[in-house]
């Protein structure tokens, strides 16, 4: 192998490794947001388990969200968590 041919070699190993780091940190921040996404749906369960009468504020006002409201923003909790957290949400 000529010198050259090695000093290709070793250029294109060099561009694989930085696209494997540069994956992996992409992978990385990417599982930091599942994570996040999984806590905060998580956390939003919980909160409506607990509370039966939840508060928003819409369009400057506050009102209560009705029973099937509160049904429809636990699906989507749950699906959120089940997408992002691995594993079913509790509950």
């Amino acid at each position: 192998m000529s010198p050259q041919e090695q000093l290709e070699q070793l250029e294109t190993q060099k561009a694989k490794e930085s696209e494997k780091r540069q994956e992996s940190a992409v992978e990385e921040a990417r599982r930091k947001q599942r994570e996040a996404n999984c806590e905060t749906a998580r956390t939003n369960l919980k909160l409506i388990q607990q509370n039966s009468r939840i508060r928003i504020e819409e369009e400057g006002e506050l009102r209560y969200l009705t029973p099937e409201e509160i049904e429809e923003q636990k699906q989507q909790f749950e699906k959120i968590a089940e997408e992002n957290c691995g594993e079913p949400a509790e509950g």
